[in-house]
């Protein structure tokens, strides 16, 4: 954290405001300084999220005190601005902007321009030049302070806080926030405008006519038989809330058919099958996928070059793409129990299309000693290790059951499976889960169930209760859960990680 200004004005920028909101519009002058050529644009409320933080509560919270303590060691001056953000300089009554700029011809190198309006530009230098690791230079009407990766630059007006992946010369980019007229603004795009004129906490805009320039990018989608032009006039419009009571995060999709024709195929629209009899009330996480073999098939059918080559590399084991195709359906379940064992019990289920053609495959896995077989029905797992830890898999089983393969390690759990799923209050609540299907991908996290696995976590008072986000073709979306749905759950949030802190300085964690 020491010497670090860029995140610190940063974190300032986002949460320490004090009068009131401004809506992103078009007539915002700081919009109007990013430069047309950026990918994505970010508007922060600031104001909004710092009344619902309740910065005054957050600033005498232990975690907060201690920053300010640790801080003021290093840097009195950046100490003084964790205590009094309008010692910083900034303007904190006008919104923030934050954009990505990504060079087509170097893809590899990244720009990250975060936007403010100046206040007291003495007292902004004030707390730049305390930064001894900071450079300082002159260039026209604003000054550029670096070190490193990050830089400062600011005038009268605005400061411009710039974080790059790369070891280029960032100047050139930087200098176009502070060159930029109306006529080569990002804000005139109108497509942006949809994106962040709604009154959101913070609302974002992606355009993927940045990456359409770069030829590198095209080379690669012509090697995949997608035509290159597919790639211009893509949008992704998103926003986060901070309500009483939950987190609510959208994304909407603005995709050329021509780009997501075959992204399509990998996917079926909906998970269709109802899993919730095969998952314990313990679950802590639980997710489903509906994959489209058939789909897969028809994308590499349209690219023979690469079919053969896979089919090529199936033939050793007297397999092809076909094959996998006409034998799994797709539908993936996956979850986690209470212990915090991603090898936990039922862990794992799929669809089967053809169990006479799934017996190929056990055959092969037995040969290889990956399989033992137990009876008809049931196989061990052998050799096997989860991604997660690398643990091993211990008695695990692979059932095939309903047309469905599961794979488990607790006998309990196995014997549920075998004999139906779970019932009563064995089984999962289904309003947990309600939102699985439907979607082509989606998932529930329970975090009391979570905490259960997790060392000195018992009295531990975390207001978080749950999480569930999903996925279509032309949406997204995000939603955390917070216990008190009468308290913002910003200032939960807040209010959780305060206590996760002190479980942790305790040494209860």
């Amino acid at each position: 954290m020491k010497n670090n200004l860029i995140f610190t004005l940063l974190f300032l920028s986002i949460l320490t405001v004090y009068s009131c909101s401004n809506s992103a519009g078009a007539e915002d002058a700081l919009l109007k300084s990013i430069p047309q050529d950026v990918s994505m644009v970010t508007s922060i409320d600031a104001d909004a999220i710092l009344e619902k933080a309740d910065f005054e509560q957050v600033k005498n919270m232990e975690f907060y005190q201690e920053m300010i303590k640790e801080t003021k060691r290093y840097n009195s001056t950046l100490g003084e601005v964790l205590v009094d953000p309008a010692a910083s300089g900034i303007d904190l009554s006008k919104n923030i902007y934050m954009a990505h700029h990504f060079d087509p011809d170097n893809p590899e190198e990244v720009f990250i321009g975060i936007t403010a309006a100046v206040k007291d530009k003495a007292a902004l230098e004030k707390l730049i030049q305390s930064n001894s690791k900071f450079k300082v230079s002159k260039h026209g009407d604003f000054d550029v302070a670096m070190s490193g990766s990050q830089s400062v630059a600011w005038n009268g007006d605005q400061v411009l806080l710039g974080m790059t992946n790369s070891y280029s010369d960032p100047l050139p980019k930087i200098e176009k926030f502070f060159t930029t007229t109306e006529a080569n603004s990002i804000a005139a795009d109108k497509d942006l405008g949809k994106a962040i004129n709604g009154k959101h906490d913070i609302a974002s805009w992606f355009s993927s006519n940045a990456f359409a320039k770069s030829p590198m990018l095209k080379n690669v989608l012509i090697m995949a038989s997608i035509d290159a032009n597919a790639i211009n006039d893509n949008y992704v419009h998103s926003y986060v809330d901070f309500n009483d009571g939950d987190i609510e995060a959208r994304s909407n999709l603005f995709l050329q058919d021509a780009l997501m024709a075959d992204i399509n195929l990998l996917f079926k629209d909906k998970v269709s099958t109802d899993f919730s009899k095969y998952v314990p009330a313990g679950a802590n996480s639980v997710m489903t996928v509906a994959l489209d073999f058939e789909g897969v098939q028809q994308m590499l059918s349209k690219r023979p070059q690469a079919s053969m080559m896979i089919d090529f590399g199936l033939k050793e084991y007297g397999l092809s793409v076909a094959d996998i195709a006409n034998t799994f359906d797709g539908d993936i379940l996956l979850y986690s129990t209470a212990n915090g064992d991603m090898a936990a019990p039922g862990s794992f289920a799929t669809t089967v299309k053809d169990t006479d053609k799934l017996n190929k495959f056990l055959a092969l896995a037995t040969e290889y000693d990956i399989l033992e077989k137990i009876d008809d029905k049931t196989y061990s797992l052998k050799n096997m290790r989860t991604l997660a830890g690398n643990r091993n898999f211990g008695d695990a089983q692979l059932l095939i059951l309903d047309d469905m393969i599961f794979i488990g390690a607790d006998p309990a759990t196995l014997e549920a499976v075998k004999t139906g799923g779970f019932r009563g209050n064995e089984r999962i609540d289904a309003s947990k889960i309600k939102n699985l299907r439907s979607n082509i991908f989606a998932g529930f996290m329970d975090y009391d169930e979570m905490l259960k696995s997790i060392s000195g976590t018992k009295d531990l008072n975390v207001k978080f209760k749950d999480m569930k986000f999903t996925t279509n073709r032309k949406d997204a979306s995000f939603d955390m859960n917070f216990k008190d749905k009468n308290v913002n759950s910003l200032k939960q949030l807040f209010e959780s990680i305060n206590e996760i802190y002190l479980a942790n300085k305790n040494g209860s964690i």
